[in-house]
């Protein structure tokens, strides 16, 4: 789950955050938290693949609501929840389809009940799978998996902010992610991500963390055919 909070206020960005990763570590979710200080900062660092955007109303230079319009106009479906101090704007955030609106100071619980909703909204627009973490069940976005491998009985799935590990075999695990057209097994035990790819040689692919995942040898062939074929796909859909 890829969360923005926008706040001119570095004290009301830093509190946000905090309760936002209390939740999400409450709960065992996957996330990634990136604060943005102007709505100028976040249009110039973003691409549009936030789940959900936390917007201050009350911003100089460009304001919240303002801020809000634009992503609409530019076709960004991300859920945005209003941080504000004052109920005045509450009937105008319907027009920018408004996911809630929330009024400081925000309490935990307030917090922790949007945060449900936002991620039963999220769940059911996107593809996850429930993997046992321990004791506790872990929930990963499928977009968020990078890359997995197997070791010592464990399936670790990497993230951008995480491993996740989880004890299972990967002939029981393969069959969740690979049924997804950006992944493919590059070698025995291994799963990539191809979205997460920076480049690829005739000996790896060199993933975004700038980790080097090695790619079988009698398989080469195959497997730069398929990443060929889902690039040029990619690349054409936009």
């Amino acid at each position: 789950m890829k969360i923005a909070v926008i706040d001119d206020s570095a004290a009301d960005r830093k509190l946000l955050s905090e309760k936002i990763q209390n939740f999400c570590l409450r709960e065992s979710l996957i996330y990634e938290i990136r604060l943005f200080p102007s709505g100028s900062e976040f249009l110039q660092a973003s691409h549009g693949d936030w789940d959900i955007i936390f917007l201050d109303i009350f911003m100089n230079e460009i304001d919240g609501m303002t801020l809000a319009r634009t992503l609409r106009q530019n076709n960004i479906n991300s859920l945005i929840i209003f941080t504000t101090s004052s109920p005045d704007y509450a009937v105008e955030s319907y027009d920018v389809q408004a996911f809630h609106y929330l009024l400081k100071p925000i309490p935990q619980d307030k917090l922790d009940h949007v945060m449900r909703l936002s991620e039963k909204s999220i769940r059911s627009r996107n593809h996850y799978i429930d993997v046992k973490e321990g004791r506790i069940m872990a929930r990963i976005l499928v977009r968020d998996i990078m890359y997995t491998d197997y070791y010592n009985h464990y399936i670790q799935i990497h993230t951008a902010n995480r491993m996740v590990k989880t004890y299972m075999s990967f002939a029981e695990f393969s069959p969740l992610l690979l049924k997804y057209k950006q992944f493919i097994s590059p070698y025995r035990n291994c799963m990539i991500n191809m979205d997460y790819v920076l480049q690829m040689d005739d000996h790896y692919f060199l993933m975004k963390d700038q980790v080097q995942i090695p790619i079988n040898r009698t398989r080469k062939a195959e497997i730069r055919q398929a990443y060929a074929d889902y690039s040029f796909k990619r690349l054409n859909e936009g």
